[in-house]
């Protein structure tokens, strides 16, 4: 099974950030030191966005090979491996998201929204692919990109009275998130992820994007 993200954001792919999107490790080590961000391939940070990892300092945007550092860029690709979900780990959280009646498959996920008519409830949220299949269980490619879900979620979609979203949103596919949307716990995201923050929009966890196409 997959272990813990290194990262607070870890994407199997290039991060560009911009504009005020902050990204911080430091704060909660309870699973050990983290980076800032991991990345296969390069990360560019503009505007006045930031990089904190938890490697003893408060300096922004350091970049270093190994150890502990804010940016950590041009990983290889077989050092995601172990944090990537695999087949039997999202067929475990599909069944228990089919439990709580959290699950979501079919025609419909081609273009999914969760808003404030389509509310987010607490726990394990697992959007799959249009055919309910993992995505290239066949093999590399072998998933049409037809058959990828699509998800939007925005600023007010959590059902929780509070406003924050607690659990974990598994994507098998693009996932992009708007808003003033909060969350904490996990976003997983099989394909690519795009986050566009407002207000005091804030995810509390961990974001990680596996890029399979």
């Amino acid at each position: 099974s997959a272990t813990p993200p290194p990262a607070a954001l870890t994407v199997q792919g290039q991060i560009n950030i911009t504009g005020n999107t902050n990204i911080d490790s430091r704060d909660d080590t309870s699973c050990g030191n983290k980076d800032g961000t991991w990345s296969v391939g390069s990360t560019t940070v503009g505007g006045s966005g930031d990089v904190y990892g938890a490697d003893g300092n408060n300096t922004a945007g350091q970049s270093a090979p190994s150890g502990i550092t804010d940016v950590k860029q041009n990983v290889p690709t077989s050092a995601f491996e172990p944090f990537i979900l695999k087949n039997n780990d999202l067929d475990s959280l599909k069944a228990m998201a089919k439990a709580a009646g959290t699950y979501y498959s079919g025609a419909g996920v081609s273009s999914l929204t969760f808003n404030a008519g389509n509310l987010m409830p607490n726990g394990i949220i697992f959007v799959d692919t249009v055919s309910g299949l993992n995505v290239d269980v066949n093999g590399p490619n072998t998933t049409s990109t037809s058959d990828l879900a699509s998800v939007s979620i925005h600023g007010n979609a959590p059902a929780d009275p509070s406003g924050i979203f607690r659990g974990m949103i598994i994507v098998a596919g693009s996932l992009s998130i708007s808003g003033d949307f909060h969350g904490r716990g996990l976003v997983y995201s099989v394909n690519d992820l795009v986050y566009t923050g407002t207000g005091t929009g804030l995810i509390e966890g961990a974001v990680m994007s596996q890029n399979i196409r």
